[in-house]
């Protein structure tokens, strides 16, 4: 799983919620397009989660598993 895989969950039409696997072990959810941002160079990935950001390391994502519910 890479970024650009990310990207094409995020522009997806219509979208789906989807969820980020991290190497060790933590779940993120993506709730709606507008709470992830890419970075134009590929490198960190920004989730934002109620009032706090979470910013993940791309080598750091082992997955994504879709249409998620929050973890």
């Amino acid at each position: 799983m890479g970024i650009e895989d990310i990207r094409i969950l995020k522009c997806s039409e219509p979208f789906s919620p989807f969820n980020i696997v991290m190497s060790d072990g933590r779940v993120v959810w993506v709730e709606r397009p507008r709470r992830i941002a890419l970075w134009p160079t590929g490198k960190p990935v920004a989730v934002y989660e109620g009032p706090a950001v979470s910013i993940l390391e791309g080598k750091r994502i082992t997955g994504l598993e879709l249409n998620a519910v929050d973890a």
